[in-house]
């Protein structure tokens, strides 16, 4: 089971959340569940996207080359949530521009989604 997350849209960005929501399940096909996160500490309202699929692991998950591009080109922060394994794996487009996979304790509200 994983969650992919893209951190964080403003909310001048709504194209981009719809372009987002639709080449994402394109690729990888229909999430199980997705998730507009509001951030409540920020004033202008942004908020993230986060594409559940409970039958994808991530050692079988093919998808990274596409998730790269589509955040390197849109300046977003991409996350994939391992929730068997208690791992992440992020790109993050401003840093090193490759994947970073770290042992995480998984954060609640992605816990929350299995």
């Amino acid at each position: 089971m994983i969650t992919i997350t893209f951190d964080t849209f403003t909310s001048d960005e709504v194209e981009l959340k719809n372009k987002c929501m639709r080449v994402i399940p394109n690729w990888i096909g229909e999430p199980d569940n997705l998730i507009v996160q509001p951030d409540d500490s920020d004033p202008e309202n942004a908020f993230a996207l986060w594409f559940h699929y409970k039958s994808t692991k991530m050692a079988d998950f093919e998808f990274w080359t596409a998730l790269e591009s589509f955040a390197e080109r849109n300046e977003k922060y991409v996350v994939v949530y391992d929730h068997l394994n208690n791992k992440r794996k992020g790109f993050w487009y401003d840093e090193e521009l490759e994947w970073i996979e770290q042992d995480i304790e998984l954060p609640e509200a992605i816990k929350a989604l299995a």
